[in-house]
């Protein structure tokens, strides 16, 4: 009875939600990306052309950044506004409104900063059009020309934002390849300079410069200090070392997070399972995969005992999710009922670690009458996470739909693919722990009614 009353519980939670659930036809349960120290993947999952793993995203440590500079821009100019309305100056107004909005900008942050952004502007325009793909120099190139004028007046600034005028001049010398002038005015103006965040920055850039000119162990060692594991990687020599290096040096680095999701949301990809299968793919890939794994874990092991870790949570996570990628199910749902005490009440993380701990028993589990209720109590809060977050976007996202466009003077219609894997984490979690996992389990133990009714739950979404 107590069997049944489990089962009746998950199909009328099916039942009374099935009007707001997904809904659709999923090509795999497996496509569901299971391991999520943040809730939106979807930077890091561009494995389809690169299957071995090769970071490439920063958005976690790129959103460090903005928040430490509008936190200084506050303290240097003694605003009172809001971090929103200093993020619309600082990063979202471009030149033209910035400009439109002079009086306004005066008011809350001062002449000399608002003459600044537009300085910075200027030089982050004139950045991303040489970045551009399309973009190629000629002779006496007007960017060329706007940079090195910018360079030159940044180099000559000795007033209250210094720092930020060097960032300026560095990002302007890196961007015409003027690295040895880059290096010099670097090593001149660094002992003047407060330490703060635009310091990190400007030491990010001028790494490059560093790298351009020759002096490759000078690059890995800012690389290594700042924590930037990202760009580490593509300059180290020994990369299984870099998760060492950045630890020993700082082991709170924001890049951990964007490295850490990186790796996990690669051994979670199908490709990864394949490359274990050796299908046609490159021994050295799996064998330099490994190492990153085994590297990633021990520095997770040795960050969970460390007194100077702050978010110890993130790293019972990674410790978990990278255990059970190795196929030691058992430790991993260690790390990850340990460290549900170390999550904040409420916060993605403490119900990121749930579906982990959900996920891992499903493996494990002996499918018996106590197991069945407790998985109806998971499913019962999972389902409910599941359907406070279906919105009107994600409805509109996974609904088939036409779109015109005209295109050299003739109107086309089509109808893109609607992609239905990944969109929103807890009714993918749902489905790959129902209908991947433990309708597997039971087709392999012989219980093809079960297996059949369990599948059935997780395709509801």
């Amino acid at each position: 009875m107590k069997t049944l009353r489990a089962y009746t519980t998950i199909s009328l939670l099916l039942v009374a939600i099935s009007s707001f659930a997904c809904w659709y036809d999923l090509r795999s349960p497996r496509d569901n990306m299971m391991y999520r120290l943040i809730e939106d993947v979807s930077p890091y999952y561009y494995y389809d052309a690169s299957p071995y793993f090769n970071p490439s995203n920063s958005s976690v440590s790129d959103e460090y950044f903005r928040a430490e500079n509008i936190k200084l821009w506050r303290k240097q100019t003694n605003t009172t506004i809001s971090d929103k309305e200093i993020e619309n100056y600082v990063y979202k107004f471009s030149i033209e409104e910035l400009k439109s909005h002079k009086e306004a900008c005066i008011k809350d942050l001062g002449k000399e900063a608002y003459e600044f952004l537009l300085y910075a502007k200027q030089c982050g325009k004139a950045r991303e059009e040489m970045n551009d793909p399309w973009y190629y120099p000629t002779k006496n190139d007007p960017l060329v020309v706007t940079l090195q004028d910018i360079s030159e007046k940044s180099m000559a600034y000795k007033g209250k934002y210094f720092n930020r005028y060097v960032l300026q001049a560095i990002r302007a010398l890196v961007a015409i390849h003027k690295d040895s002038t880059a290096v010099s005015f670097w090593e001149n103006a660094k002992p003047k300079m407060v330490n703060d965040i635009i310091r990190t920055m400007a030491e990010r850039h001028v790494a490059i410069a560093y790298r351009r000119t020759g002096d490759n162990a000078k690059a890995c060692n800012i690389y290594a200090r700042i924590g930037d594991l990202i760009s580490l990687y593509r300059c180290c020599a020994n990369r299984t070392q870099m998760w060492e290096e950045v630890f020993r040096e700082n082991p709170n680095s924001p890049f951990f997070v964007d490295v850490m999701q990186s790796l996990l949301t690669h051994l979670d990809n199908k490709y990864f399972d394949e490359m274990k299968q050796n299908h046609n793919y490159e021994p050295s890939w799996i064998k330099d995969d490994m190492e990153q794994l085994n590297s990633a874990l021990r520095i997770a092991k040795l960050a969970i005992k460390d007194r100077r870790v702050k978010n110890k949570a993130m790293w019972y996570y990674s410790a978990a999710a990278l255990l059970d990628a190795k196929g030691d199910v058992t430790q991993a749902l260690s790390y990850a009922t340990c460290g549900k005490a170390y999550c904040t009440k409420g916060s993605f993380m403490d119900n990121s670690m749930r579906v982990m701990r959900i996920y891992l028993e499903a493996q494990i589990c002996n499918y018996d009458s106590a197991y069945i209720e407790h998985l109806a109590d998971d499913m019962t809060w999972l389902f409910s996470l599941a359907k406070r977050n279906i919105t009107k976007e994600l409805k509109a996202d996974l609904t088939t739909h036409t779109i015109t466009e005209k295109w050299g003077g003739e109107v086309f219609d089509y109808t893109p693919t609607v992609v239905y894997t990944n969109k929103m984490y807890w009714s993918d979690a749902i489905n790959r722990i129902l209908a991947d996992v433990l309708a597997q389990r039971l087709k392999w133990q012989g219980k093809p009614v079960d297996a059949l009714l369990i599948a059935n739950l997780g395709e509801f979404w």
